[in-house]
């Protein structure tokens, strides 16, 4: 029974992306900017994925590492976005961890999702900026090429940017930055 309510859930999320890549592009997509409280979003980012890291083995770990207790935002779109990137942080992690990290920069906000999965060079997460572009990792499933680019549009929206972090170790870390005082625009 489990799996069927993993795979539903699965098939449910690849919909609402492609419906979500098609709003976005057709830019109907108005941000809902609100407080959020930074623990709650993360302990709900991390429920989310905790049962999908652990039927891998793999540690899964959130820590506020910064003084905010809360931000402004659009948190239906964010939370599109983290589950994205760490959902591939998972897909593409054979073992060991996935970690996401805040930290404050200013007056944005980042969020930082690191795995020790194979990684994305700097070239390939280039590549998987661009709509339906894919690329291998592993011989893993590669999923539509919808991934970070919707993520990226998300994030465009609320007026911030991804950044790739380059690691000494295997693994792939990038960064979600976004204004901590909520400015989005549709």
């Amino acid at each position: 029974f489990s799996s069927i309510t993993k795979n539903s859930e699965k098939l449910l999320f690849i919909t609402q992306n492609i419906l979500d890549y098609q709003a976005l592009e057709k830019n109907i997509v108005t941000p809902q900017i609100e407080k959020i409280d930074i623990d709650t979003f993360l302990e709900d980012i991390h429920k989310s994925l905790l049962s999908s890291a652990e039927d891998k083995k793999l540690g899964f770990t959130v820590e506020n590492t910064s003084n905010l207790h809360e931000f402004e935002s659009d948190p239906k779109l964010l939370k599109r976005a983290m589950l994205q990137l760490s959902w591939n942080a998972i897909k593409y992690t054979d073992e060991g961890k996935i970690s996401i990290s805040v930290a404050q920069k200013g007056e944005y906000i980042s969020f930082i999702i690191s795995d020790t999965g194979k990684g994305l060079s700097e070239e390939e997460f280039k590549t998987v900026l661009t709509p339906l572009t894919q690329t291998d990792v592993n011989g893993t499933d590669l999923g539509l090429g919808l991934g970070i680019a919707h993520t990226k549009e998300i994030v465009d929206i609320l007026q911030g940017y991804l950044e790739y972090i380059p690691l000494q170790e295997s693994g792939t870390s990038l960064a979600l930055t976004i204004p901590a005082k909520g400015t989005a625009h549709a």
